[in-house]
C-alpha cells in the first residue's frame, strides 16, 4: 500500500474511532456546519462574508449552512448596530451548548488516541504532523 493510501486509511479510521456517535452526527449537522459553529464561537459575532473568508468558502455555500443552523435554532442573525445593512451571526444558547459538547467529544477522542501511545511517541507524531502541515 502506498503512503498516500495509508494516510487516507488512517484519517478515515480516525473518523470512525470510538463507540460514541459525535454530537453533530446525532443532529444531522455536516462538518462544514460544525466549522461555521466553531468560527462563530471564536468570533462572538461575524458576518457571512467574514465567515466565508475565514473558511475559504463562497458566501452562497456559507448561506446554505447558516440556514440549516438557523432552522435548528443553533444560530441567529442580528442587525449590525453601526451598519444597518450588515447582518451579524451569533450562536444561540443551544448553539453554545452544542459547541461545548463538540469540544468535549473532540478532547475525549484525542485523549483516547494519544493515550494509546507512549509520551515520546506522542511528541514524535505531533511534531511530524506539525512539520507536514507547515511550510517549514
Amino acid at each position: 500500500m502506498k503512503n498516500e493510501q495509508r494516510l487516507i486509511k488512517i484519517l478515515k479510521s480516525l473518523k470512525h474511532e470510538g463507540e460514541e456517535q459525535a454530537p453533530p452526527d446525532k443532529m444531522g449537522i455536516s462538518p462544514t456546519q460544525v466549522n461555521i459553529i466553531d468560527e462563530i464561537f471564536l468570533a462572538g459575532t461575524i458576518t457571512i462574508k467574514e465567515l466565508a473568508e475565514n473558511l475559504k468558502l463562497t458566501p452562497p455555500t456559507i448561506s446554505v449552512g447558516v440556514k440549516k443552523l438557523e432552522k435548528n435554532k443553533l444560530i441567529k442573525r442580528e442587525s449590525h448596530k453601526e451598519d444597518g445593512r450588515s447582518v451579524l451571526l451569533i450562536l444561540t444558547k443551544e448553539g453554545k451548548n452544542l459547541h461545548e459538547r463538540i469540544e468535549e467529544y473532540r478532547n475525549t477522542r484525542v485523549r483516547e488516541i494519544l493515550n494509546k501511545l507512549e509520551p515520546d511517541d506522542q511528541n514524535k507524531m505531533l511534531s511530524l504532523l506539525e512539520k507536514a502541515i507547515t511550510n517549514n
